[in-house]
């Protein structure tokens, strides 16, 4: 299998990071990816590291944080995209791969390539949209574009029913597929050495209001008052006000000395490794990466009961769940676990099996070529019909 596949990103976020475990899932299966990025950088260094091939469109997306963008902005972006798309097409027919994959809903290009080139096309969503996830909105409205996503696609892979949900209304549920990330997690080298005996949480991932890393710092406050020897980490990129905010926060709620705040990092295992329990806060994450890292490493995550969040923590099994927004039971769940070293050993040990037996390379390429053949397949049998109908 032949596969073409486009990233809107040139960078190694969660998606990217995907796109390049499924690629070396799928070589070592005997099929050639070959990838699409926007700009070079971080993502085609790691394709190329794993023998893939790597061509630079310059699409844009079609999506954006504004949902009232000026109508002129929105027709720039569509021009850009004209070109790409024909840039693309031109692409399809020189390499004739069997299947075209877009990696996300951000971008639309190679869905209208590959209509073009009558390829059959899979559009990968790894995102929520709208004001449940990271506030994305689509140019030209949600229902149109969603629609044409129907169209343009042979099957629509999600990674959670988080986001499975979120599409139903517009994709018919035989061409939705659920396929959990792999989430490969290098070893710890360099495990960061502890210097004190303090419980210590750790959250990984931008710092931004859709993430609400403020309900941490409000559950630590609460078990300060507690005389509870905790610390937080906060890892990750910040949304400069947001962050402020969060100093500020921090400060006035006297846990200023409790919270580290640790810069974006390619490489955040070693944190993880050094801490006792992983918060993932979050309003809406469509997987959570993040989490199952943490879990792969051997701890318990507790999370907002929310988006795929709800669906990798096994509530009281490998870790807990917690309503979102509400820093009270956040705190509650953290203290049951700093006054039960055992259970907080037995969770990070059920977390660490469970995350390896199903979250694993081997399981996600299997999983991807079925999707993919299955993309395949009702291509085929489309293009009979229609030919069965014009032969009529």
């Amino acid at each position: 299998m032949r596969i073409l596949w486009l990233s809107h990103e040139p960078g190694l976020a969660g998606a990217e990071l995907c796109l390049v475990e499924a690629a070396r899932g799928l070589q070592a299966k005997g099929h050639q990816v070959r990838a699409v990025v926007p700009a070079r950088a971080g993502l085609a260094d790691r394709l190329a590291a794993a023998g893939v091939s790597v061509s630079v469109v310059d699409y844009a997306w079609w999506v954006g944080t504004d949902a009232r963008r000026a109508v002129r902005h929105r027709l720039r972006r569509l021009r850009r995209n004209i070109r790409a798309s024909k840039k693309l097409l031109r692409l399809v027919r020189e390499v004739q791969p069997d299947l075209v994959v877009t990696n996300t809903l951000a971008i639309c290009s190679g869905a209208f390539a590959s209509r073009c080139a009558r390829i059959p096309h899979v559009w990968y969503v790894h995102e929520l949209f709208g004001k449940e996830g990271h506030n994305l909105f689509f140019d030209f409205g949600e229902s149109m574009s969603l629609r044409l996503m129907n169209r343009l696609s042979d099957q629509i892979v999600v990674n959670s029913n988080a986001v499975r949900r979120q599409l139903q209304d517009w994709i018919p549920p035989e061409k939705l597929r659920v396929v959990y990330n792999a989430v490969e997690v290098p070893p710890v080298s360099r495990p960061i050495k502890r210097t004190d005996h303090r419980f210590r949480l750790i959250h990984v991932g931008r710092l931004s209001p859709s993430k609400r890393q403020e309900d941490a710092i409000t559950a630590l406050s609460l078990l300060a008052k507690k005389d509870l020897d905790v610390s937080l980490a906060l890892v990750g990129e910040e949304s400069p006000e947001y962050g402020a905010f969060l100093r500020n926060l921090a400060r006035d709620l006297g846990v200023a000395e409790r919270v580290e705040f640790i810069a974006f990092t390619e490489d955040p295992f070693s944190a993880v490794a050094a801490s006792d329990v992983a918060l993932m806060c979050s309003r809406g994450e469509a997987f959570g990466r993040v989490t199952i890292e943490a879990m792969k490493l051997g701890k318990p995550v507790i999370g907002a009961k929310s988006g795929g969040t709800a669906e990798l923590i096994q509530d009281g099994w490998n870790g807990f769940l917690y309503q979102l927004a509400n820093a009270e039971d956040l705190a509650a769940k953290i203290e049951v676990l700093y006054g039960d070293r055992r259970l907080l050993m037995s969770m990070g040990r059920q977390a660490q099996e469970w995350s390896q037996r199903t979250l694993n390379l081997e399981t996600y390429a299997s999983d991807l070529i079925n999707v993919f053949q299955e993309a395949i397949d009702h291509h085929a049998g489309r293009k009979e019909k229609m030919a069965h109908s014009l032969g009529s």
